[in-house]
């Protein structure tokens, strides 16, 4: 929140997009381009804008960038040079080459508090990005194989993929659950 009221009005539509919010809470009028008045409540000195073309909770990109630092990040989020359906900032150094045409589909399947399953297909190498928290104790699999998680956009899950058909699932499975049953 310090980030984003520290930066120009018109890079906090775009990082709002960015990070997959839909609906903001003002006290104030906000002037803000990709986000309009979605209903005033005078009584309560408040209004709710709707965010446009907010991002999918679960899509692809074939290009990452590698950052970890989380100021940088939300600098470069928020930036117009920044394409956020085509790219993501992630915490690992993956090369990925931009392709001329890269087609890809995700769908959320399943949707539970500590199960995600994703159906990903894509024509080239790509990331695929879950805009649910970056969080300990998650585990990714991909077609039930353990994979790396990654920190994408900062705040958000990613994993790396490769060409094909894919079945993603991230999964809840913290160890201090287990130390504690034990």
């Amino acid at each position: 929140l310090n980030f984003i009221n520290a930066s120009a009005e018109y890079e906090r539509g775009k990082l709002l997009r960015a990070l997959n919010v839909k609906y903001v809470v003002a006290f104030h009028s906000l002037n803000v381009k990709g986000i309009n008045l979605f209903h005033e409540f005078p009584e309560h000195y408040s209004r709710i804008y709707e965010v446009k073309d907010s991002m999918p909770r679960a899509y692809l990109v074939a290009h990452a960038v590698h950052d970890v630092d989380p100021v940088s990040t939300l600098r470069r989020l928020s930036s117009d040079a920044f394409e956020l359906a085509q790219e993501v900032v992630i915490d690992a150094p993956i090369k990925l080459e931009r392709p001329v045409q890269f087609r890809r589909t995700s769908k959320i399947e399943l949707y539970q508090n500590r199960r995600v399953r994703i159906d990903a297909r894509l024509n080239e190498p790509g990331i695929l990005v879950l805009t649910d928290a970056f969080y300990p104790g998650w585990k990714v699999y991909v077609d039930k194989h353990p994979q790396r998680i990654l920190r994408a956009n900062y705040l958000f899950r990613g994993v790396e993929l490769t060409p094909g058909n894919h079945i993603v699932e991230f999964v809840y499975d913290p160890a201090s659950f287990k130390i504690g049953l034990l």
